[in-house]
């Protein structure tokens, strides 16, 4: 288990925690070329869709939570793709599922961790527990979770204004923050990965976004 703290900036928050579970150890393949190309063809067609909305400032009323996780996905893969040669994540709907049960139990909390404590989470407690729970069979399964708190302007005369950024630009923040903490970027770029899933969920009482990515490999 690696488990770390990162703080970074007095204008904004960002507090991330890293999680890998390894079953077995196994060689990792590299991606056949028709396997990236597959995977590429699925990035265009994402980027495409999402790049109209992409610019437009993020506002808390009408939070749209599908297109950030989105880009979360197609910036960890642009990552992928420029460091290292390992395959591109591609959406998994269970590690999604798994990934928007811990993040919104953060929330609910207020705070990050990879465990679930409680006798009615007994069967969640783990990331690998919950990766089960929704039908899950990877080895390894890994998970990086994150808070990203929304800028702030004060004024001389007391107020206070939120600096709502564009999706595009809190998904470059989420990365950054991810990437800029040695076990989080170890999960992003570690090749028996393959498949992910990456859930948000904006929090009015934190003033910001709780996000979790779960990795597995197959």
């Amino acid at each position: 288990m690696k488990l770390r703290i990162f703080l970074f900036s007095t204008a904004v928050l960002c507090v991330a925690l890293s999680f890998i579970f390894c079953c077995s150890p196994h060689q990792a393949t590299l991606p056949t070329a028709d396997e990236v190309s597959d995977v590429e063809e699925q990035h265009n067609e994402a980027t495409t869709t999402i790049a109209a909305t992409a610019a437009s400032t993020i506002d808390p009323q009408n939070f749209d939570a599908d297109l950030l996780a989105s880009l979360v996905s197609d910036k960890i893969n642009e990552l992928r793709r420029t460091k290292t040669r390992c395959p591109l994540l591609r959406s998994n709907d269970i590690l999604a599922a798994a990934a928007n049960e811990q993040s919104r139990y953060v929330t609910q909390r207020g705070d990050l961790t990879h465990e679930q404590t409680g006798s009615a989470n007994r069967n969640k407690r783990t990331v690998l527990d919950r990766v089960h729970l929704y039908g899950g069979t990877f080895t390894p399964v890994g998970e990086n979770l994150l808070f990203q708190g929304f800028k702030r302007r004060v004024y001389d005369d007391g107020r206070e204004i939120i600096l709502y950024p564009s999706y595009d630009e809190m998904a470059k923040q989420m990365v950054r923050g991810w990437q800029n903490s040695k076990p989080h970027y170890a999960n992003i770029i570690e090749c028996d990965f393959n498949l992910s899933g990456v859930a948000v969920i904006y929090s009015a009482k934190k003033n910001g976004i709780f996000a979790a990515q779960v990795f597995g490999g197959n």
